[in-house]
């Protein structure tokens, strides 16, 4: 299912990057503006785990 380049007898160098504090807290602020946008396209419905009698 891998790509040939990637089935060859070496391993895939994952790329590293460095994050930051800070972009962990931008990362978190557009994902609360996303869902603030986009809340009635989320919706989140369970059926009941016990029902008593």
């Amino acid at each position: 299912m891998l790509p040939q380049c990637r089935c060859l007898d070496e391993p895939y160098p994952v790329p590293k990057f460095s994050i930051v504090e800070q972009d962990v807290k931008e990362l978190a602020r557009q994902l609360r503006e996303f869902l603030t946008e986009f809340e009635e396209c989320f919706s989140r419905s369970e059926p009941p785990l016990c029902q008593y009698n």
